[in-house]
């Protein structure tokens, strides 16, 4: 039951995750392209992006620590696991790309905020926010249900 919760939860976060990335870019280019100013939504979509990242990284742990049966199944014979592509995937693919994508994020978020100049804040996050969310984009399991367990 946990485990259903905890995964549910990160599939729902994942879709959040989605959503606030996209945001955060196109306020970061329509910023950087239009040479605008830094507004209340810039610095709110600049905010909530590595937040929601980091939620996502600590409930991905969380299954990744020994709440997923699959994680459980994997760590209990890695040279097993790393044979097979859907283990592997979830031991090493999945969480390296995030936790690069979780540095990239916060190295982006500090590098944009020492920016004076607005339009360069735009264009920092912007390449900084999209790299991320590359990573991000490259390592979702798609092809997982939102809510595991209901049919």
């Amino acid at each position: 039951m946990l485990y259903q919760i905890t995964l549910s939860l990160h599939n729902v976060l994942r879709l959040a995750l989605v959503v606030v990335a996209v945001w955060a870019l196109f306020r970061a280019f329509t910023g950087w392209l239009g040479k605008g100013g830094w507004l209340p939504a810039d610095r709110k979509a600049s905010k909530l992006y590595p937040i929601l990242l980091d939620i996502q990284v600590v409930v991905g742990v969380a299954l990744y620590a020994g709440i997923s049966p699959l994680m459980r199944t994997a760590t209990a014979n890695i040279p097993a696991a790393m044979a097979n592509k859907e283990l592997r995937f979830y031991l090493v693919e999945h969480i390296s790309a995030i936790v690069i994508a979780l540095a990239l994020a916060h190295i982006g978020k500090v590098r944009a905020m020492r920016q004076t100049d607005t339009v360069a804040r735009h264009k920092t996050l912007f390449f900084w926010y999209g790299a991320s969310f590359l990573m991000v984009l490259s390592r979702i399991p798609w092809n997982r249900p939102l809510f595991p367990g209901l049919h």
